[in-house]
C-alpha cells in the first residue's frame, strides 16, 4: 500500500513514534516528509524514473542511515521498555484502510528537534527530523 501511495505521489509523510510502555509517554518522534519532485513532463518523469545514478542515490540513503545510527550520541537513553507506532499521512481524499485507525499527531511537548540529512532519488525528496523529550524537563 505504501509503495502504491509513494509511486502515485500521494504519500506525504511517515512518522515513527517511540512510546514508553509503562509511562505511555511519547519519547521520540521521527518524521520523514516526502515530496514528489516536479518535472516539466510528469508522464516522462514516471517513465524515465530518476535522473540520478543508482550509486549516488545509495550514497545519500547510506548517509542518512549513518546519521540515524549516530543519533545515539545525542538522544537521551531510554530507561523503560518501548513500543512504536507508525503514522502515515496521505492526501485527504484517501479512505483509511479498514484495519487502521486515525490518530492524533503525537507531538512531544518541550521537545528538542534535530534536522536530519535529506536525500533525493530524482523522483522523490525525503527530509527527516527527530523530536525527543528534553531530558532537562524530567
Amino acid at each position: 500500500m505504501y509503495i502504491d501511495w509513494m509511486l502515485s505521489g500521494e504519500l506525504r509523510r511517515v512518522v515513527v513514534v517511540v512510546r514508553g510502555v509503562e509511562s505511555g509517554e511519547d519519547l521520540e518522534r521521527w518524521v520523514f516528509n516526502i515530496q514528489t519532485e516536479e518535472t516539466e513532463d510528469e508522464e516522462e518523469n514516471q517513465n524515465k524514473g530518476s535522473s540520478k545514478g543508482l550509486e549516488e542515490i545509495h550514497g545519500e540513503i547510506q548517509a542518512i542511515i549513518r546519521q540515524i545510527t549516530a543519533s545515539v550520541t545525542f538522544l537521551p537513553l531510554l530507561s523503560e521498555e518501548v513500543a512504536f507506532e507508525v503514522l502515515v499521512y496521505t492526501d485527504r481524499r484517501h479512505a483509511i484502510p479498514l484495519l487502521w485507525e486515525e490518530s492524533n499527531p503525537r507531538l512531544i511537548q518541550s521537545a528538542q528537534h534535530v534536522k536530519l540529512r535529506s536525500f533525493s532519488t530524482g523522483v522523490h525528496r525525503v527530509e527527516g527530523m527527530v523530536a525527543f523529550k528534553d531530558s532537562s524537563e524530567v
